[in-house]
């Protein structure tokens, strides 16, 4: 199960670093104080890496996708640090809040165009979904988070009950 984990991790790492280029893999080894070829074997899934890479790789490569392959089929959902410093976001709450809604309305509207379907066949239609749904869940885990951030003094009981 830790081997699946790790492949996927450097399946996504090589997908973001070598396919997609968002970043350049020379200068992430060099962040890593790696030599290239180290590197790349463990992007090539030759080597594994070992933990204090994997964290030295999402510090130097911020990519969410990254760890949801690291993540895998945990129950643990990634989900990015509040930036107290973050001026560009007025109202975080507000936020996660819109982008929990807009999230789970994509999946609603797909799931509707396929309405009285029993399962979703379609593959790429279902991984779609799922990074949908990925995308929700990180976005209500985030609210989940800011919310118990704050300074509020707990609630009355309810007289409704």
């Amino acid at each position: 199960m830790v081997a699946r984990m790790t492949d996927a991790f450097a399946r996504m790492a090589y997908r973001v670093l070598v396919e997609e280029r968002k970043y350049s893999a020379k200068d992430v080894a060099t962040a890593l104080g790696m030599k290239y070829a180290t590197f790349h074997a463990r992007l090539i899934g030759r080597v594994p890496f070992r933990p204090d890479e994997i964290i030295a790789l999402l510090c130097a490569v911020p990519d969410v996708r990254i760890v949801d392959a690291l993540l895998g089929t945990t129950r643990f959902v990634a989900v990015p640090k509040v930036e107290a410093d973050n001026k560009r976001v007025r109202n975080p709450i507000l936020r996660n809040v819109i982008d929990a809604v807009s999230e789970t309305t994509k999946v609603l509207d797909m799931v509707g165009r396929v309405q009285g379907a029993d399962r979703i066949d379609d593959p790429d239609l279902r991984a779609t979904l799922e990074d949908h749904v990925r995308a929700a869940e990180r976005a209500l885990a985030g609210l989940r988070a800011r919310l118990a951030e704050e300074d509020v003094p707990p609630a009355r009981a309810s007289a409704r009950g």
